[in-house]
């Protein structure tokens, strides 16, 4: 009887050792497999250089400040684009934005000055015909709709800003699906292999099997981001205008290192705000542009949209993100970052004088 428990013993620790050790023969196949189809694969696409790799570029970008944003992130447009492209409906008058205060805290009215601009979206048409009164709306409103139909119409938006992008001749469909197949295929053979040296962890594998297979596992990995860099979605056009935004992005970036004023006078930087809030460096951007232009800022025959400019949660980005999060249901990682404008002053960006803020 104790031979026959004996032999039994044997027979399930050899057909553990045998399980193991296949699992381990799988797992370091299909890391060998990741690592050849990293080796092999060819380049296409143009790669942008990194923000840190370029000069300050002190040229608006010729591009729109959403589109800087997809160019920038190779990502669809967040809610902070779309704040940053209602700021440059602002700057063209083609809108006109005011605070006003519900129990203390500031919300924002967005009217129509260009009444045939909501013909041209219909995410717009939504804006100011379902949660606003066909002349205006407020995020106070906004934040109150919860609408699975602003959600679609807000997903939409973002697919027509991409089709633009590609339009445009920024981004090549053909590297795009070369790419997202490549990372598709490379996280599959991955997790498949890290299946399997799981699966020799419960087996009790030898040590010697396991190191040699975990080795492979991880220098697959390191191979396949090294292949990545081998793939681009953007076009030569697209390379080489992502990386006027990025040198864009890192004058605004590096901001308090030179004098705005050689940028340009405060009525240029009113152009260039909506730009630094698409992406996300409007903070220091502001801060800078306070200390250099405080007397223009405070002036009250300039535009008074000094104070609209904040980081604060009363702050128009950061108050319109927000409300649009909730009206639309979006969860935190569709909307945009910090930076804004904040209530205060009447006056500012959009109608006659006195009227309208950013």
């Amino acid at each position: 009887q104790e031979a026959n428990l004996a032999r039994k013993a044997n027979e399930k620790r050899h057909r553990t050792k045998i399980l193991g050790l296949g699992a381990l023969i799988i797992s370091g196949l299909l890391s060998l497999l990741a690592i050849i189809r990293s080796l092999t694969l060819k380049k296409s696409g143009v790669r942008p250089q990194k923000e840190k790799q370029l000069p300050r570029n002190y040229d608006i970008p010729a591009v729109s400040p959403v589109m800087a944003a997809i160019l920038d992130t190779d990502d669809k447009p967040s809610s902070k684009a779309l704040t940053a492209y209602l700021m440059q409906l602002a700057v063209k008058k083609q809108i006109e934005i005011e605070p006003f205060k519900v129990r203390r805290k500031t919300y924002y009215e967005i009217s129509l000055i260009d009444k045939e601009l909501i013909n041209s979206s219909p995410l717009l048409n939504y804006l100011f015909n379902n949660v606003g009164n066909g002349q205006a709306f407020t995020t106070y409103e906004l934040k109150k709709h919860h609408s699975s139909k602003l959600n679609k119409l807000f997903t939409k938006w973002q697919k027509e800003k991409m089709q633009e992008a590609n339009s445009a001749g920024f981004f090549d469909k053909k590297f795009e699906n070369k790419k997202e197949t490549n990372i598709a295929l490379m996280i599959i053979l991955l997790i498949l292999s890290g299946v399997g040296i799981i699966a020799a962890i419960f087996l009790n594998q030898d040590a010697i099997s396991f190191t040699a297979t975990l080795i492979l596992f991880a220098l697959a990995i390191i191979v396949t981001i090294y292949s990545g860099k081998k793939l681009s979605p953007y076009t030569a056009k697209g390379a080489e205008t992502t990386n006027r935004v990025r040198g864009f992005k890192k004058m605004l970036d590096e901001i308090g290192n030179f004098k705005m004023r050689e940028v340009g006078e405060l009525a240029l930087w009113e152009e260039i705000m909506p730009y630094a809030v698409a992406l996300g460096v409007s903070k220091k951007v502001l801060k800078q542009l306070k200390l250099e232009f405080a007397d223009e800022i405070d002036d009250a025959n300039i535009l008074f949209w000094g104070p609209f400019y904040s980081s604060g949660q009363d702050g128009f980005a950061s108050n319109f993100n927000s409300s649009f999060n909730s009206g639309a249901n979006l969860n935190s990682s569709t909307s945009g970052g910090s930076g804004g404008f904040s209530g205060g002053s009447s006056g500012g960006f959009g109608g006659g004088s006195g009227g309208g803020a950013f």
